[in-house]
């Protein structure tokens, strides 16, 4: 009786520690289906899912399609790196770019396939990974595609804006701009510029490709070199394959130099490299333009070692648009063991951001000894060293 007794606790305890595991991974990907219905062939479409981690901890995910057309799909994450795994953190998601080319010999007809996405069991990253992350689920995407023989060049404007800009400096213009077709797209801008009424300059940009069912953001500029101070009309037509699709009058100024507000802020400074003696790290300062018009961005620190200044270094000078980000790289070569810190700010048009700093703890060998490189054969080496020592100690004291 107790023996039974004890076999019912056990399989209890079973059922609560699969149940409890089964809660721990958590994933969700949307959307659950993706349809593509007048796809061309020899095209390349582009479709975005994202995947939600919803465990405490990181988890490894793996994309992959099934299906008889299979082999028509790639995946990216969102640097544009192809990828077979990508590492969620907890409680977090991650946006995987289905890349999908539709073969030159294909039959017209319907297609269908599925992308699935499964965590990887035993990829858990961080620590306490458990009989949990052993655990295989996995999510469908259902995928549908009509393959036309019939181009359908067609596209859709968004809008179209415009801000002030100084004397001497270049006037922007950002189209954004949908491809509602199944084929690239590259729309035509055409711009006219007057003031008092008289056209004063004309000019087109078609550089811009986009690809079928995607939506980009079409910068275009005009230089202000030479023209003065005050209100301006820009007429604006954004035109595909002849046929207009979108027109619009825009007024703007031209101001004296140092009106428009200039402001940004440090968002993050990182490294890429390994903080190892005789590696070149790269210095990684992020910068947000924040102000109301373009400017010219240097990144400038000092770096210590063991609190003594030993060096100071700074980018490039970079020119970041309003409203977006730029990443500012400057270099340094490590050449000793020691902890360093680097500090530092970016300086445009005069001013200074605020200041970040990063701390760097460098390994490795400055003199080359032997007795220093040790503790780069591990933990499973050093054991081994430590036991043949014993034992060679041993037998010696034995003799």
């Amino acid at each position: 009786m107790r023996k039974k007794k004890r076999t019912i606790t056990i399989i209890g305890l079973m059922l609560v520690l699969l149940i409890s595991n089964a809660d721990a991974i958590g994933l969700g990907v949307v959307p659950p289906t993706i349809s593509i219905p007048d796809a061309l062939r020899g095209e390349e479409y582009e479709q975005m899912i994202t995947v939600y981690n919803t465990d405490v901890m990181t988890t490894t995910f793996r994309p992959y399609a099934e299906g008889e057309i299979s082999d028509w799909f790639w995946f990216y994450d969102g640097d544009g790196n192809e990828l077979r795994d990508i590492a969620i953190p907890g409680k977090d998601s991650a946006r995987i770019l289905l890349k999908l080319k539709i073969p030159d010999d294909a039959a017209s007809g319907n297609y269908t396939s599925t992308v699935y996405v499964e965590n990887v069991p035993g990829a858990a990253a961080g620590e306490g990974v458990g009989v949990g992350a052993q655990m295989l689920i996995r999510m469908p995407v259902d995928i549908t595609i009509l393959v036309t023989g019939v181009q359908n060049l067609d596209g859709v404007v968004h809008g179209i804006t415009l801000t002030d800009t100084e004397i001497e400096h270049p006037l922007q213009f950002e189209v954004m701009f949908k491809n509602t077709g199944n084929v690239v797209a590259k729309p035509v801008i055409a711009i006219e510029i007057s003031r008092g009424g008289s056209q004063i300059h004309s000019f087109a940009s078609s550089d811009k490709t986009v690809k079928p069912r995607t939506m980009e953001k079409i910068s275009v500029e005009w230089d202000t070199k030479g023209q003065e101070v005050g209100d301006y009309v820009a007429d604006m037509a954004v035109s595909l394959a002849g046929n207009e699709l979108y027109e619009k009058k825009l007024p703007f100024k031209i101001l004296e130099k140092g009106t428009l507000t200039r402001k940004g802020i440090l968002c993050d400074l990182s490294y890429e490299g390994e903080p190892m003696v005789g590696e070149m790290i790269k210095v990684l300062a992020t910068f947000e333009n924040t102000g109301k018009i373009d400017t010219k961005a240097k990144f400038t620190c000092e770096v210590q070692k063991d609190e003594k200044l030993i060096d100071a270094i700074e980018s490039e000078e970079l020119e970041v648009p309003v409203r977006e980000t730029g990443t500012l790289t400057s270099y340094f070569k490590l050449d000793k063991t020691g902890n360093y810190n680097i500090s530092g700010y970016v300086i445009y048009e005069g001013k200074k951001t605020n200041t970040k700093s990063l701390q760097l703890e460098v390994l490795g060998d400055d003199k080359g000894s032997p007795l220093t490189s040790i503790p780069t054969i591990g933990v499973v080496g050093t054991l081994m060293v430590i036991f043949i020592v014993g034992f060679l100690l041993k037998r010696v004291y034995h003799k």
